[in-house]
């Protein structure tokens, strides 16, 4: 659902910022995920399941690229352009009435999200947030395991072609897991906040605020706000 308010009156408008937020029942939580993931160069399609031990995995933190080391490698060899694989374990018992999102600020640049061996999801371009959604796919246990494919392959329908610098792969920007209630501003919006303010006209004495807003009702049933 999307709605757009024109307010005249700053102050006005600082007050419906601050009754939209309440909208989202319990209100919205994100938590960084940066440290304690596992990478490996590679590809293998077992990865996906959290029982399964192949590749040759080493222990990172994020925000990190495979390509840091290239660098300094022999010319000739240029730079690993490929599939990798990063995988995690965390904590996390469901509750009723909330959804979960993994939140990547960036990741080059085909990415693919596995949730304890589901598909959740897929992003194409390397320089752009998104949001996954992992609730559908999580365990009762509260036990979660995530594997996130990454390709920084050339790819000719992926911009940009040609650059002065390298397209370095990997999740090179931190992850976020947040957690909203089941009413919230929209996570699907091109990895957009969900909430949009612009000052169309402004003068000396007064000012017109718009807030366009998108909704999200996840409860399966008409609801009021």
């Amino acid at each position: 659902m999307q709605r757009t308010v024109i307010l005249i009156s700053a102050f006005i408008s600082i007050s419906s910022c601050w009754a939209m937020g309440q909208a989202e029942q319990g209100g919205r939580t994100s938590i960084t995920l940066n440290s304690g993931w596992q990478f490996a160069k590679g590809d293998s399609a077992s990865v996906v399941h959290p029982n399964k031990r192949t590749l040759n995995w080493q222990t990172v933190e994020l925000p990190h690229t495979w390509n840091d080391k290239d660098v300094l490698a022999d010319e000739r060899r240029g730079y690993y352009q490929g599939i990798a694989w990063y995988k995690r374990w965390f904590s996390l018992l469901p509750e009723t009435g909330k959804r979960y999102f993994l939140r990547f600020e960036g990741a080059n640049q085909v990415t693919e999200v596995h949730v304890n061996g589901k598909f959740a999801g897929k992003h194409i371009g390397g320089y752009s947030a998104f949001n996954i959604d992992l609730t559908p796919h999580l365990d009762a246990s509260g036990e979660q395991y995530i594997a996130v494919k990454v390709d920084n392959s050339f790819h000719e329908d992926i911009a940009p072609l040609s650059a002065d610098f390298t397209f370095f792969g990997g999740i090179y920007r931190p992850v976020h897991l947040i957690t909203t209630g089941d009413k919230h501003f929209s996570m699907s919006d091109h990895g957009g906040p969900g909430v949009y303010i612009s000052t169309p006209k402004v003068t000396e004495t007064s000012a017109d605020v718009n807030i366009d807003y998108h909704l999200k009702n996840d409860t399966g049933k008409p609801s009021k706000l």
